[in-house]
Formats: structure tokens, C-alpha cells, sequence
């Protein structure tokens, strides 16, 4: 990304705005993760593709070799995803199916877009530290992946 236009306070006014919308976005996602999320087809392929388009957003200024690298990595992390993911709590609650989601999946996936949404705010010139993280998330994006594969596969849903 190019060099920040933002002045040095309104810059980190607007980077505390994010953080805090997000924190609250984040704290809304624990609650589910520890209660519980319906079991449904629609939450096995969304939770994934949303971690996947929110990684990708931040790949379109990285080169091309880091961009290959979070392509291969995100295919690599569904295997270690699907190892993690035995975590994954499933229970009936009012004769529906629900899961709890692996909590340190999550954690690694937030900490990391933490550190990327800071990256862009305060050293947006640093294209190296911008791919890596880039890079990091696209791996944690393919363990989301892992743990709705070994979801389904417990529970042998037909997503067709």
C-alpha cells in the first residue's frame, strides 16, 4: 500500500474506531464460539469464505510471490486445520445439532488481522511485513477450512 495520507492523530483516531468496531465484532464471535453455533450447511462454507474474502482483501498489493506463498500455504493449513479442529465440541441443544468452534483457530486468525489492520495503519510503506502477515493469515484462513471439512465429515452433512 501506498504512503498513509491520514495526519499522525487522525490516523490513530480512525485505526481506535476500527479496532473497537471490531473488538465488538470479535466479542459477539466469542460468545457464539463458547455458546455454540446451529449446526447447518450454511454455517460450515460461511464462516470459512468469510475468513478466506477477508484474508484475499488484503493480498491485492503484495506481489506475486506472496501471494503464491498464501495460495500454497492456505491449501497446506487445511490439513493442520482438520488436526486442530478435533477440538471442535458438537452437542444437541433443543433437538438441533450445535458446534463450538476450535477457540485457538480463532485466536491465531484474529491476532494475526489485528496485526495486518495495524501494519496498514502505521508502517503501510513495509511491503515485506505486509506480505508475511498477508501470508500468516492466508494459513490461518485454510485452518477455518480444515475444521468445516472435519465438521462435515463427523457428521457426513451432504452440502450438495
Amino acid at each position: 500500500m501506498q504512503t498513509n495520507s491520514l495526519g499522525g492523530h487522525t490516523q490513530v483516531i480512525y485505526f481506535g474506531v476500527i479496532l473497537v468496531i471490531f473488538i465488538v465484532i470479535m466479542y459477539r464471535r466469542a460468545n457464539i464460539i463458547m455458546k455454540g453455533r446451529k449446526l447447518s450447511n450454511k454455517s460450515l462454507i460461511r464462516l470459512p469464505l468469510i475468513y478466506t474474502v477477508l484474508t484475499a482483501f488484503f493480498l491485492y498489493d503484495v506481489g506475486i510471490l506472496f501471494i503464491v506463498l498464501s495460495i500454497v500455504l492456505y491449501l497446506t493449513a487445511i490439513i493442520p486445520g482438520y488436526l486442530l479442529a478435533k477440538e471442535t465440541k458438537i452437542f444437541k441443544k433443543e433437538k438441533e445439532q450445535y458446534y463450538k468452534s476450535s477457540i485457538i483457530i480463532t485466536v491465531i486468525w484474529v491476532a494475526l488481522f489485528i496485526v495486518r489492520i495495524g501494519i496498514e495503519f502505521f508502517s503501510p510503506e513495509n511491503l515485506l511485513l505486509e506480505g508475511v502477515t498477508a501470508v500468516l493469515l492466508a494459513f490461518s484462513a485454510g485452518l477455518f477450512v480444515g475444521e468445516g471439512l472435519l465438521i462435515r465429515n463427523r457428521l457426513k452433512i451432504n452440502l450438495g
